[in-house]
């Protein structure tokens, strides 16, 4: 009787008529579920860069020496026209393109295939013979080959509902999913690894306004439930405000110095409502036509086509400014510049 109670396998239980399963060991009794997998934290990571410089060709110089730091547990906004270089500098950051000068400190590592590093690009990039969940387990399983596929299915699970997508939508192929629904499996993907660092190129910026304003709530409520150090580029100035600790300006290859976001935390789509948020948003345009007019010149910004279009657009992003700051920021942010 005692050896079989000294025997270490493992064996299922059901319990009370639920297909969820439990897991006891004989040698001691205890029974745990995967809440109670005791679960590595991972602290947000400080990235750091020093004189990065890319260059395509001999003479093409998309980033220009930048010079910058994002702390950690922060999310920072790359802001500025087409062209200025943010996604170069996101994909450097990650590791997906070479600097051709200078070095991206990130601190502590931040590794991609640990889960410890995650990038979200603009198309959602789901595996089209996947389902919704499928998609956000495969992070689990390559990230964590010590997980069960019990644990794997109910933490994919959970983070597909804390990304608010129906849950008769789990099972769907992405063909079946819509835009929105879409982005929060990529999200979901994304974040069920807990990262150090997420990455996010313009992730919302096919979307529709009411779509892209849920998205930002729930961005903004798993960063409130654990924070992690986010870099988000995007077009779109009223988005950057909304979401962000830094918004940091960028122009012919060029970076600015940062603007602190000092909105309440924490935030929801309520707060484009306030004066408050109307200021920062003619801050943050008032900065990008500084930078914009300093590398209006395409033989020193390397990126011409952004300049114009910077340029074209001055008069309308200082005119929704001034409406942002009377209040009507919810229906003339989506538009961006």
């Amino acid at each position: 009787m005692m050896r079989s109670q000294e025997r270490t396998a493992w064996r299922p239980v059901i319990l009370k008529r639920t297909t969820r399963l439990r897991w006891t060991r004989q040698a001691t009794a205890s029974i745990f579920t995967h809440e109670e997998k005791p679960v590595l934290e991972t602290a947000p990571a400080a990235i750091r860069c020093r004189g990065v410089t890319v260059r395509f060709g001999d003479d093409s110089e998309v980033l220009r020496g930048i010079d910058c730091r994002f702390p950690p547990g922060e999310i920072v906004s790359l802001i500025g026209a087409s062209g200025c270089g943010k996604t170069t500098l996101l994909r450097v950051i990650a590791g997906l393109l070479p600097a051709t000068a200078g070095e991206i400190d990130i601190s502590p590592a931040a590794r991609p295939n640990r889960g410890e590093l995650a990038f979200v690009f603009q198309q959602p990039t789901l595996l089209p013979w996947r389902t919704a969940i499928d998609n956000v387990a495969l992070s689990i399983r390559l990230t964590d080959s010590g997980a069960s596929t019990a644990e794997v299915r109910v933490r994919a699970a959970d983070e597909l509902a804390a990304m608010e997508l129906p849950r008769e939508a789990f099972e769907r192929f992405p063909r079946e999913l819509s835009g929105g629904m879409k982005m929060r499996v990529s999200l979901a993907r994304a974040l069920v690894t807990r990262p150090r660092v997420l990455l996010l190129d313009e992730p919302f910026a096919a979307l529709d306004e009411m779509s892209r304003g849920a998205l930002g709530d729930l961005l903004l409520r798993r960063w409130d439930s654990r924070p992690f150090t986010a870099v988000l580029v995007t077009h779109n100035i009223a988005e950057a405000v909304l979401l962000s600790h830094q918004i940091f300006v960028m122009a012919g290859g060029r970076i600015g110095i940062g603007i602190t976001d000092d909105l309440p935390r924490p935030r929801d789509e309520s707060v484009r409502g306030l004066s408050e948020f109307g200021k920062m948003y003619v801050r943050v345009s008032t900065e990008l036509r500084r930078l914009a007019g300093e590398a209006a010149s395409p033989r020193l910004s390397g990126a011409g086509e952004g300049d114009d279009r910077a340029a074209a657009t001055e008069s309308q992003i200082a005119q929704m400014g001034v409406r942002a700051a009377v209040g009507n920021a919810r229906d003339d942010g989506s538009d961006g510049e």
